[in-house]
Parts: C-alpha cells; structure tokens; sequence
C-alpha cells in the first residue's frame, strides 16, 4: 500500500512541477539555449549618469565620489573601470553580469547586479573573496 501512495504523490507532484511556467520575459544563461537570447550590450533604459545623492551629479570639481557611469558596455566609478566581459541574466527591469575591473592600480572580476525600480536604480554585488565587502546600492537618474 506504502509503494501506491508514494507512486501517486509522485505523480501528483510531477504534474504540478510540469504546470508551472518560468515567466517569460526572465534570461539567463543556464544553458546554451537561453544563453543566446541573453543581450550582448548593457541595455539603453540602464545607461545614463547615476548619482547616490543630487550632489554627485551636479558636481563640476571631478569629486563625485557616489557617481556612476553606464554606457553599452562599461561602468564608471570614481576610481574604477569595469568592462562587460559576461551577461548572466537579464529581464525588462534587471540586467546582471559579470565585468572586469581596474582601479588605483589594480584589477578584479566582479558580478554586478542591477534593477530598475520606477525612477531608482538598485545595485547589488556579491561577496567575493579578496574584495571589498557586497554592494547593496541606490542611485537617482542624474537630470540631463
């Protein structure tokens, strides 16, 4: 009786696994398939100046310190460059992927995660051995 239930709670199980979709709009590169669909370049709707206060966008000294830069493939910090080397996921309003950085004489791999929340932008990073501690980030659209 024993190996019946379990073969039916199986199927029941299988059945409901089998129902549930993935939402679609949702990439990532879990295999070579979706690997395909995954963009090449860091989205328009992401690029742009971003700033953690009004001041680090309105700074003309060279000292905005809270200040990023997001173009097509490179992000820009105050005393660091990351190049785009991998997307590792991406949907309308998150974009992740892993960049190789340099700064004050050093360089570094670091995964990068960003979404978009009405007008803010939200940036995350891992902790990585050897590196700063994670990122857990909020910027403003700089005006312009």
């Amino acid at each position: 009786m024993k190996k019946l239930n379990h073969a039916a709670a199986f199927a029941a199980f299988a059945l409901v696994a089998c129902q549930q979709q993935a939402p679609t709009n949702v990439v990532n590169a879990t295999n070579s398939a979706t690997a395909a669909k995954l963009p090449t370049r860091i989205p328009d709707h992401f690029q742009g100046r971003w700033g953690l206060n009004k001041a680090d966008c309105t700074s003309t000294r060279g000292d905005a310190k809270g200040l990023l830069t997001i173009s097509d493939a490179r992000l820009t910090f105050y005393e660091a460059r990351g190049t785009l080397d991998k997307v590792i996921g991406a949907t309308d309003t998150s974009f992740a992927a892993r960049y190789s950085f340099s700064g004050e004489g050093q360089t570094w791999m670091r995964t990068e995660r960003f979404s978009l929340v009405k007008a803010e932008l939200h940036r995350t990073t891992d902790a990585e051995p050897g590196q700063e501690p994670p990122v857990n980030l909020t910027y403003a659209r700089c005006p312009g």
